[in-house]
Order: structure tokens, then sequence, then C-alpha cells
């Protein structure tokens, strides 16, 4: 899936705010981008495991990418900074959730519950949750893993589309620490028989830091294995 997008700062959409959750001020994750730049973006996912986010704004071009459980971000100057691990449990296609319910056929690894409808922002919707429950693990890491890899997803009650997603990020020194990220979803048209959304909003602890407004999406298209090659980090792997 690739997605040329343009990219602004705005004002949220007035029936989807949400109040900020109140926390510390812990040490941002360094896989988090921010920003108020406007700029073109592309966005490209396969699967639920592997994607990339290229951020071409006017301060320089900033990337993440993600590759299983692995992940790394680059700034303007160039230089790669590893994701901590325990930030790369969640799937990597944040922004296309339709991937993570379709790898369900496929992801021995994936689990989900179905936790019943739920009123999302004065909306019906039915609230589904999924984590990785990885074999071969002790009792007290496989409960870690679960943890770090739940997120949170909420379909619309009738039309079963995506309207938002939900998971914590963790400061790169504490997994401890929970930073409340949540993506929103709508204005759905469909390109190829599929259902895209063309509007993309990233919250973080209640504020709207990414705003991707969706110019064209190419589902289904062949992209190439070195897009989600994770380059050598200054820091090494976290």
């Amino acid at each position: 899936m690739r997605w040329p997008l343009p990219v602004k700062r705005s004002r949220p959409w007035p029936d989807r705010r949400r109040s900020p959750t109140s926390l510390s001020k812990p040490t941002p994750p360094t896989a988090m981008i921010l920003t108020r730049k406007l700029g073109p973006a592309t966005l490209v996912a396969r699967g639920n495991a592997e994607s990339l986010l290229t951020l071409s704004l006017t301060g320089g071009q900033r990337q993440e990418v993600r590759n299983g459980v692995a992940g790394a971000w680059t700034g303007p100057d160039g230089t790669a900074q590893p994701m901590a691990t325990h930030n790369c449990w969640f799937d990597a296609n944040w922004f296309f959730p339709a991937l993570t319910l379709q790898a369900l056929q496929g992801d021995p690894t994936l689990g989900v519950v179905y936790l019943g409808a739920a009123a999302w922002n004065g909306l019906a919707t039915l609230h589904l949750q999924f984590f990785r429950l990885v074999p071969g693990q002790t009792p007290v890491m496989t409960a870690e893993i679960q943890g770090l890899s739940t997120v949170d997803l909420f379909v619309d009650a009738k039309s079963l589309l995506p309207l938002a997603l939900d998971f914590n990020l963790h400061p790169d020194n504490d997994l401890n620490v929970n930073i409340p990220v949540e993506i929103q979803f709508g204005d759905y048209r469909a390109v190829s028989g599929v259902l895209v959304p063309f509007r993309i909003q990233k919250y973080l602890q209640g504020t709207l830091t990414l705003d991707l407004l969706v110019s064209n999406a190419t589902p289904n298209s062949g992209v190439q294995d070195s897009l989600f090659f994770i380059p050598p980090t200054a820091g090494g792997q976290s």
C-alpha cells in the first residue's frame, strides 16, 4: 500500500476531540515524530509487520521504518536512530489497520478478543483488542510482550470500518510508563475495490501531532524489500 500525502497541522475534528490524559512528563520515545510543519508524505505498508513513513517537511526529511520488532527513525541530519524494541511490538501498519485484520489468517502470534459494543466519541462501535502471544517465552515475558503489543481497534458498528486505533508508546528508557496514542480514520473512499481512509490523524496524549490528507492511494502494489531495511543506527538497537 502506497500513499502520497500532504501533511498539515490543523485543528482536530470537533467531534473527535479527546481529553488529554494526565501523566507525568517522561522523555518522549524517539520513535515518535512530532511536527507542526507542512509538506508531502508517503506511507508504505506491507502486511502488518513492515512500514515506512517519509515526511518531506520544510525543515528537512524525516523517516520512520519498521520491520518486525525492529525500527529506526532518521531526522533532517540523516543520522539513523534506533527505536526502542519495546515500542516495536505493536503492528507496524498503524495508519491502515485493515492489514492487521487480514493478518489474522496467517500470523500465528497475533491474537484478538472481541470486547463488545462500545461508544467512541458518541458513535456506536465494536471494540476489538489485538496482542501478540510469542511461543517459547517465560510467563513473565509472555505477559510483558502481550502488554507492549496491545492495540484497541474501534470499528463502526454499521459499516465495520475502522474509526480509531489506540495503543501506548513508552520512553526509550522506561517501558513501564505509558504514553497514550490514538490514530483516527475518516473520509473513506473506494480505491480499486479497497476502502481507504483519506483522513488520518495522530494524537499523542490527546494532542493532535500529525494530520494526513491522502491525495491518492495504490492498494496491492508491489513494494521492494529494500524499503523496509533497518539502517545502521548511531546507538545500536535499544
